[in-house]
């Protein structure tokens, strides 16, 4: 939160430190493709197609509904100790974060995911550090760090450092079916983001080389 003021006071973007914000010009969000998704989203004929009440309208982002939330107490509550028994019990968990983001940045979330207490604790603490690099064109993507997966796998514990991007958040698999993903780094690496999202569904380890196969079997 002390990261996220600071961005705000020095007109940089939180989500993003390469970019400066205009909010008069860029919205509060510093992104303005928010804006277009608010105008978008509050046309007539959406709202009709939503079963939206035609009087009600879409705000991007909402600091009065923010601030009742904080004000009351429903605030940030540490979800990590809810990954424990689930990522025992079998679900996959990939946590990955843009390398240029200030507010969620890759550092922290490392961090929290070297501490998380589960049987693949010993594993994660000792894995390296791992380029990473795209399907498509063989770009360099990122760095990941992996515990689980017997080798041949994605991992049942995954950090991902995306270069050049944003924010990211976590996502868990169980039979391929995702639970939560979010935020900006696929909008400022789509190719990775795909790439990421392609192999951690499919269950291929984002070190894999697999550039130079002729045709790779992806379902979409």
């Amino acid at each position: 939160m002390v990261l996220h003021h600071s961005a705000l006071r020095s007109r940089s973007t939180p989500y993003d430190a390469r970019i400066q914000c205009d909010r008069e010009k860029d919205g509060p969000l510093c992104y303005r493709q928010m804006g277009w998704i608010e105008t978008y989203l509050n046309e007539p004929a959406v709202k009709a197609a939503l079963g939206v009440n035609p009087q009600r309208n879409f705000k991007i982002s909402n600091m009065s509904v923010y601030r009742a939330f904080v004000w009351r107490g429903d605030w940030m509550h540490n979800t990590p100790l809810l990954l424990k028994e689930m990522i025992n019990d079998g679900l996959r968990l990939l946590v990955y974060a843009g390398n240029a983001d200030m507010t969620c940045n890759y550092m922290g979330n490392e961090r929290w995911v070297e501490k998380l207490d589960t049987v693949f604790l010993d594993e994660f603490s000792t894995a390296p550090t791992e380029q990473w690099v795209t399907m498509h064109s063989g770009k360099m993507a990122g760095t990941v760090r992996s515990a689980g997966g017997a080798g041949s796998g994605a991992g049942n514990v995954t950090f991902v450092t995306i270069h050049e991007a944003g924010s990211g958040r976590f996502s868990l698999h169980k039979d391929h079916l995702p639970i939560l993903s979010r935020h900006m780094a696929p909008f400022d690496q789509p190719e990775a983001a795909l790439d990421m999202i392609t192999r951690w569904i499919m269950d291929i380890p984002l070190t894999f080389d697999i550039v130079d196969l002729a045709t790779p079997a992806i379902p979409f």
